[in-house]
């Protein structure tokens, strides 16, 4: 399975999940089980990444650049928010959390080829994910720690990327107390969910170290994708206030 077929898997899952996000009353619960396999892969196609980018600053610096494109129109797209709440430093979306992994990441390659001292070069990635968790960005220190943890355990065995895709699932247990005051199917769905981010194991255990279909307009389709469906997905949530 190539980079490609993976981050088309991602990009799906993901749509269903904020579709439900943006239409609760006309999508059910399900839809967000299917959008936990998401976040796992593309945390799995960051720390693929720099494993292979010849040119780690750059894509660090499209990963920023997107993370800023994209934050107005994350903020204004939220039910709860508006243009008015526009804010780069509180409740920020999804490419902060991957830029500050790939920063942890171009820092502790560059710690271990200047001193080659491993301890040492793990220091950057919790200055990272204290940053992650400072800038609420989605999944907070624990999704920067995760990008972290995956790049450094790709070469060992595979049940090391198990336990970091279990790591991701402990993430969403602290919810399960306030599903069940919601119900107990509400309740029962979150376990499901927990459950369903492990799926991204034996996707990303296919992967075949090929990139796939990678032009121009593949590449940068990805990024562009994230704030135009979040622009597509408010304006349609919006329209009924809209025609008002």
């Amino acid at each position: 399975m190539s980079s490609f077929v993976i981050k088309i898997i991602a990009v799906i899952s993901m749509l269903f999940d904020h579709t439900r996000v943006f239409f609760p009353d006309t999508f059910p619960m399900e839809f967000r089980v299917i959008g936990r396999i998401a976040f796992p892969l593309f945390v799995f196609l960051v720390a693929e990444g720099f494993h292979h980018t010849r040119s780690p600053i750059k894509f660090l610096l499209r990963l920023l650049a997107f993370a800023l494109i994209s934050e107005p129109i994350f903020d204004a797209a939220q039910p709860w928010d508006g243009w008015e709440n526009i804010n780069f430093l509180s409740h920020t979306n999804i490419f902060y959390t991957l830029f500050l992994g790939g920063a942890s990441i171009a820092a502790y390659k560059y710690v271990q080829a200047r001193w080659n001292v491993t301890s040492l070069a793990i220091l950057p990635a919790v200055g990272f994910a204290a940053l992650g968790h400072l800038l609420t960005a989605d999944y907070g220190a624990m999704g920067v720690l995760f990008i972290f943890a995956l790049y450094i355990t790709k070469k060992t065995q595979p049940r090391l990327l198990l336990w970091v895709m279990a790591g991701m699932c402990l993430l969403l247990w602290h919810n399960v107390l306030w599903d069940l005051a919601m119900g107990v199917r509400y309740a029962a769905i979150t376990y499901v969910m927990v459950g369903a981010t492990v799926l991204a194991v034996p996707i990303a255990a296919a992967y075949n170290g090929k990139r796939g279909i990678n032009t121009p307009w593949v590449k940068w389709g990805f990024y562009v994708f994230y704030p135009l469906h979040l622009a597509a997905l408010g304006v349609i949530a919006s329209l009924p206030h809209i025609l008002k």
